[in-house]
């Protein structure tokens, strides 16, 4: 299991296109906060327990995303809210501290090349921006701490595609017994 996390425009869907088709695997965009709590957390807890996730790239995923981008932009984190509504979160984030064959790649590059929002971004996201990246920086180093698998780190400005991707074929190859 692959997540990429990162700020807007820094890389991640891109690299998640790239990844699929050089991999063989299949991406899934974060849903972000549902409205339906009970709903949102059993779909955190089947991203982590699914038999497939061997083969899955996330793009993004609320464990990581919704601490930043939900007290930022919409004054709430919904994942706590979520850990109420069901057993399923708490167990979800258990598998995700301990499982060391979850691979976290933080995507991120130069901040102006970042800024340069070509598209209409979700409300709170611009006026937010430098915000929202300091979070990133605090969690990313957090998961680093917190996690049992790898914490990568990707610029696809300015490192190797071929590098990274060498490294996750290799720790889905060998990681993952089936």
């Amino acid at each position: 299991m692959i997540i990429l996390e990162g700020p807007d425009n820094a890389g991640k869907t891109v690299l998640s296109q790239q990844l699929m088709h050089d991999l063989g695997m299949v991406t899934v965009k974060s849903p972000g906060p549902m409205e339906d709590l009970s709903q949102w957390s059993k779909w955190m807890y089947w991203s982590m327990v699914q038999k497939a996730r061997r083969y899955t790239i996330y793009d993004r995923h609320p464990f990581i995303s919704e601490p930043i981008y939900g007290p930022t932009c919409r004054g709430v984190d919904k994942l706590e809210a979520a850990m109420k509504a069901g057993w399923w979160v708490k167990e979800a984030i258990q598998v995700f501290k301990v499982d060391p064959r979850i691979t976290v790649v933080f995507c991120e590059t130069e901040r102006n090349t970042m800024m340069d929002f070509q598209k209409p971004e979700m409300d709170g996201v611009i006026e937010n921006y430098e915000q929202i990246l300091i979070a990133y920086e605090k969690r990313i180093e957090e998961l680093r701490r917190e996690i049992a698998g790898a914490v990568l780190y990707y610029d696809w400005v300015n490192d190797h595609y071929g590098g990274l991707r060498d490294i996750l074929e290799e720790r889905v190859k060998n990681q993952w017994i089936d």
